[in-house]
């Protein structure tokens, strides 16, 4: 069986891999999205900050979030979900970009507020862009979840609130902290504020 949905794949992408979103969504049922490449050095600036969508928001690449959000409002019609997570299986492939654009555009075209919390505590790029000069962040907030908004950041031109992570030493259990049941109990206060 697993032979014969190999021998369809490689039919249809004679070389083992997507080329176009269309083909991404015809094989697996899902949406698929392009970002398309920033270019100028101002713009890529803006890109990293959460920016772009303020002072380019015609842009394709915004267009292309407004495409997302739009797909996101539907799912949560259905389903009342209040949290997004941006993650990805190797580094470099934009997780900070997109989540830094996509928290803007909600954050500035809903009427509910809307929080975009680190959780890298290895490489905190989003605080590094979004809130260089925090000294607390997510795992203050985690030794006490009830209270997280005293560690929150607010960005008022872009209407979004940050929970940074800044980290002055290395973290060793990373992943024990994101899931413990500190993080369940932070994620569900911050969805009830």
């Amino acid at each position: 069986m697993l032979l014969g949905g190999c021998f369809v794949l490689l039919r249809d992408f004679p070389f083992g891999v997507f080329r176009t979103p269309q083909q991404v969504t015809n094989v697996t049922g899902l949406f698929c999205a392009v970002l398309p490449a920033i270019e100028s050095v101002e713009e890529q600036a803006a890109v990293k900050t959460g920016e772009y969508a303020v002072i380019a928001p015609y842009s394709r690449f915004v267009e292309t979030l407004r495409n997302i959000w739009a797909l996101i409002n539907i799912a949560q019609q259905k389903s009342a979900a209040k949290v997004i997570c941006v993650v990805s299986s190797v580094p470099g492939e934009g997780k900070t970009t997109v989540a830094t654009n996509l928290a803007a555009h909600f954050a500035r075209h809903s009427t509910t507020r809307v929080l975009v919390v680190d959780a890298d505590f290895h490489h905190p790029s989003l605080t590094e862009r979004v809130a260089p000069d925090a000294k607390v962040g997510l795992k203050e907030a985690l030794a006490e979840p009830a209270a997280f908004s005293k560690y929150v950041v607010r960005k008022e031109r872009l209407n979004l609130d940050v929970l940074p992570c800044p980290v002055s030493d290395r973290v060793p259990n990373a992943a024990e902290l994101l899931g413990a049941a500190e993080m369940a109990q932070l994620i569900e206060a911050a969805r009830e504020a």
